[in-house]
């Protein structure tokens, strides 16, 4: 059957998480959510049914965490979320028969600042969350050959696209690796509804050295 999985690494920093695992698991299109608790103590989570709730009692970071969730996950067709987003579940009705594996990543089209992606053509971006919702135009995807900012805070893949980002590599530049190392052409969605506040985990002061040892294994390893 036809599916997609769902890949949310979390060290709980954010709130709402429960909700959004729970609302998830109710698409009809997703067929497992794989959550990778990279927390010392991992929340209890009960009555999720498409739940696999994987516990690290580490930080194993978010770049090994996408790794792991990839590996594990049943479906070909990946969709990789931060904890800390809000969205259209829509979106996995209209993506799931355009995971393909001739695909690179699809991404958000652009991150607008504010704590508030709205991905549509003359963005409004003080219109306060109460108010999106249907604008009478379909969600679609569009070729791009550059990332924008935000774009892989939220991201489909097909897993014979992914390659796997260097385990020594664990905040900083997953979503580059995966964008120009696929070798295959990447999509930005369009006219999505997506609210959050980006980066509340991985903007912490106290993994600076983590991802300045990142920028430089990153450019060292892609030449």
């Amino acid at each position: 059957m036809d599916k997609i999985s769902v890949i949310i690494p979390t060290l709980w920093k954010t709130s709402g998480l429960k909700e959004r695992l729970l609302n998830i698991s109710n698409v009809e299109s997703v067929g497992e959510i794989i959550l990778i608790d990279n927390s010392e103590t991992p929340e209890d989570i009960q009555n999720i049914d498409k739940l696999k709730h994987i516990k690290e009692y580490e930080n194993t970071y978010v770049n090994p965490a996408w790794n792991k969730g990839a590996r594990l996950a049943k479906y070909d067709k990946l969709c990789f979320v931060n904890d800390d987003v809000d969205f259209d579940l829509n979106i996995f009705e209209t993506m799931l028969p355009l995971i393909t594996e001739d695909k690179g990543m699809i991404g958000l089209a652009e991150f607008h600042g504010a704590g508030v992606w709205e991905d549509e053509p003359g963005a409004d971006y003080s219109r306060p969350s109460d108010k999106r919702g249907d604008r009478g135009y379909k969600t679609h995807i569009f070729e791009i050959n550059e990332r924008k900012p935000g774009y892989g805070c939220f991201f489909f893949m097909h897993k014979k696209s992914y390659v796997q980002i260097p385990e020594d590599i664990k905040i900083w530049y997953g979503d580059d690796w995966l964008f120009y190392k696929s070798g295959k052409q990447n999509y930005s969605i369009m006219n999505f509804d997506i609210v959050g506040k980006p980066s509340q985990t991985s903007d912490l002061v106290e993994f600076n050295p983590v991802k300045n040892l990142d920028k430089l294994l990153y450019y060292r390893l892609f030449q």
